[in-house]
């Protein structure tokens, strides 16, 4: 409390400014400080001007006390909690903040001075750490969050959690791996690679820029990096073509079996007396098909590896930090490389009797032969009777394909199939599916599970009249919300309908809504 305050009021002069009053003043003992009289209100000469009454004077006063104190009170309160917890944990005293006492400061709402500056640091300071912070644990596959999924044609990084792509893996720990997988994709769609794959598909032939033909335009490149473990190369580059600037002007749709009719040809299966299956699968399908029309597109120069770019002498091709391909042959990517694929084979099949099923795509049977098959993109499910005939197909095929077989038929499009020839029953299973969709679209689990696959309003029995659902108040998704719902209901979809149909209605009520 200042001491000015105390002292008794003495008229001063109009010339004498209260800044040069003399120091010698007579000090006066310090009193208890009390509440100022209020001073008397001021009369309005208008009648209508409103007066404020001592009670209404006294019970706001009395408000800012109770304020200030219940202010004081929390703040000595929270410096005792504050004060044993750095007890307890460090035996640093708390440095005291220095303040400028003649700027009072404001914090949570409390006012502070220089006097209770040092008082109330305490309280806010954050103390020092007792221990250093622990290095953070490597992120594994199932603590990443379901954005890490998200992005198309890269490998999740599992330290970091970042997907990357090629121009980034080529840079990373694993950048031999990616380089060797990159030189043997271009091996593979071109003329080889030196000295472990000495041809290659001849796909891919790479031109000087001026052997661009007039009338057309070179598209992009587009490369898919992607990690299979259950695979011979586990780190695998694809070569796309960036098939949105290809100008073909014929059907590019390819006809090619679904579920139904999947379901249909197993259920024939086991419903036929001595009748098997067997799954076969031809190798680069899509690969490899003459094309009557080239087409033309440009790989950057910085994704050629170096081993490549020294065996194809690629140095003098480079043009604006390109090297101008053209391609002869079906290739990922190319908006005619499926109907392409499917003609040859439908032409090949044809030399032997075996003709698709008039009214339903992606069936095949033979003219005489008990051997009717599927065909799903380049996967066969054949169903026969002796193994003769399945291997009069076989033969088929390999004279135009590389293809590999499963004489148990153990799986067919990602579905696991457990036969029973005897019983005439097939299970049909995903195991894990559900599993790996909750890893990559939930970041955390409820602690309660919904067991029951839809939403479901109680009847009420007895009652003419039923309860209508509570209307739906909530915020409609974002472009990324709706984007993230599409994902989801894609991917249980298939699962409903090749496993469980349970899953149905609720996956029709949210594309719905």
């Amino acid at each position: 409390m200042h001491v000015l305050a105390a002292l008794p009021r003495v008229p001063l002069s109009p010339s004498i400014a209260p800044s040069v009053l003399p120091a010698s003043l007579p000090r006066v003992p310090t009193q208890p400080q009390q509440d100022p009289a209020p001073p008397a209100p001021a009369v309005d000469s208008s009648p209508e001007a409103p007066t404020e009454t001592y009670k209404a004077r006294t019970s706001n006063a009395g408000q800012r006390r109770r304020q200030q104190h219940k202010a004081q009170r929390a703040a000595t309160k929270q410096a005792s909690k504050q004060n044993k917890k750095n007890e307890s944990t460090t035996s640093c005293p708390t440095t005291p903040s220095v303040s400028n006492p003649s700027k009072p400061k404001k914090r949570n709402g409390t006012k502070i001075t220089s006097h209770t500056v040092n008082h109330v640091s305490s309280v806010f300071a954050k103390p020092p750490p007792s221990h250093p912070t622990p290095t953070p644990e490597p992120i594994t596959h199932s603590s990443l969050p379901a954005h890490a999924f998200w992005t198309a044609n890269a490998v999740v990084d599992l330290s970091t959690g970042t997907a990357m792509e090629y121009p980034q893996l080529k840079l990373g720990e694993d950048s031999k791996l990616w380089l060797a997988a990159a030189s043997r994709e271009i091996g593979r769609l071109g003329q080889g690679k030196q000295p472990d794959m000495p041809i290659g598909s001849n796909t891919m032939h790479f031109l000087d820029h001026r052997g661009l033909p007039a009338g057309h335009k070179a598209t992009y490149l587009r490369i898919v990096a992607a990690i299979k473990m259950h695979k011979v190369e586990t780190h695998r580059i694809r070569f796309t073509v960036g098939g949105n600037r290809i100008n073909y002007k014929g059907k590019v749709s390819t006809p090619t079996a679904n579920l139904e009719t999947i379901k249909i040809l197993l259920n024939s299966t086991v419903s036929t007396p001595n009748a098997k299956m067997l799954t076969a699968n031809i190798e680069s399908f899509y690969l490899g098909t003459p094309m009557d029309c080239y087409e033309y597109m440009r790989i950057p120069a910085k994704d050629i590896p170096a081993d490549i770019m020294e065996q194809y002498k690629l140095a003098p091709l480079v043009h604006k930090g390109h090297v101008l391909t053209e391609i002869r042959k079906g290739m990922y990517g190319l908006p005619q490389a499926g109907i392409l694929a499917y003609n040859r084979l439908v032409q090949h099949l044809a030399l032997s009797d075996y003709t698709p099923v008039k009214h339903t795509h992606g069936l095949f049977r033979h003219a005489t032969r008990p051997v009717t098959f599927s065909l799903m993109v380049d996967d066969f499910a054949i169903k026969y009777v002796n193994g003769v005939n399945a291997e009069h197909l076989l033969a088929t095929l390999r004279s135009l394909y590389n293809i590999t077989t499963d004489w148990t038929a153990s799986m067919y499009c990602g579905i696991t199939l457990q036969w029973h020839y005897v019983a005439r029953t097939v299970d049909l299973s995903m195991p894990g599916y559900i599993e790996k969709a909750l890893e990559t679209y939930l970041d955390k689990r409820p602690k309660r599970p919904q067991h029951a696959p839809h939403a479901w309003t109680a009847p009420s029995c007895g009652s003419k009249v039923q309860l209508t659902p509570p209307a739906d108040d909530s915020e409609f998704l974002d472009a990324g919300g709706l984007t993230r719902i599409q994902q989801i209901i894609g991917t249980l979809l298939f699962y409903g309908r090749a496993i469980n149909s349970t899953l149905l209605v609720a996956l029709g009520t949210l594309s719905a809504a």
